[in-house]
């Protein structure tokens, strides 16, 4: 059987109304970049579960979604971060959540899957398997934010797009993946 291959990315739920016209745009064109980086793997490798991983990647490391770079913080302060990877050719699925200071917790999700028995591991146990597999701690999320940074962080979310970016793909193969990540 020989499928089209297609890819489709969301950059979260909320009011896109009430984003600052530069945090728009920004996001915008991520989901552009997670949409045209995912095809293009689907037509080289075949691979929907890398096309969605990738292109989720590409969805954290924008800055501008609540997943990754972009997360909000927790109401302790923290950025711990949620993803989860299913891949519909083995019929495996793996997942991190309340993993600290990595910056892609889909990639790290992709390891949980393939090389663990698990299918989620949670907070300091990600972190370590995340480490002890190659992944560097990213000090850019890895810091507790002030009381002030809190407030702000607040009323940021009241103006933000809330929930989770995620992707789903088919490929030529007809394998199917899907993936979300969030923060906050």
């Amino acid at each position: 059987m020989v499928c089209k291959p297609i890819i489709m990315v969301h950059g979260g739920a909320g009011s896109w109304s009430k984003i600052p016209k530069e945090t728009k745009i920004s996001a915008q064109q991520a989901l552009k970049d997670a949409v045209t980086f995912g095809m293009e793997i689907l037509k080289r490798e075949k691979s929907a579960v890398e096309a969605v991983a990738e292109a989720i990647r590409i969805l954290e490391d924008s800055g501008s979604l609540n997943a990754g770079l972009g997360s909000v913080t927790n109401s302790e302060g923290y950025m711990e971060l949620d993803a989860g990877i299913m891949d519909g050719k083995k019929m495996d699925a793996g997942a991190v959540a309340a993993i600290r200071g990595i910056r892609n917790p889909i990639l790290v999700a992709m390891k949980v899957m393939r090389e663990t028995p698990h299918v989620i591991l949670v907070g300091e146990g990600a972190q370590k398997f995340a480490l002890s597999k190659g992944f560097k701690i990213d000090e850019r999320i890895n810091v507790k934010k002030d009381v002030k940074d809190i407030s702000i962080n607040i009323e940021k979310r009241s103006n933000w797009i809330h929930d989770t970016v995620g992707a789903i793909a088919i490929s030529s193969d007809c394998d199917t993946a899907a993936g979300a990540s969030t923060g906050g």
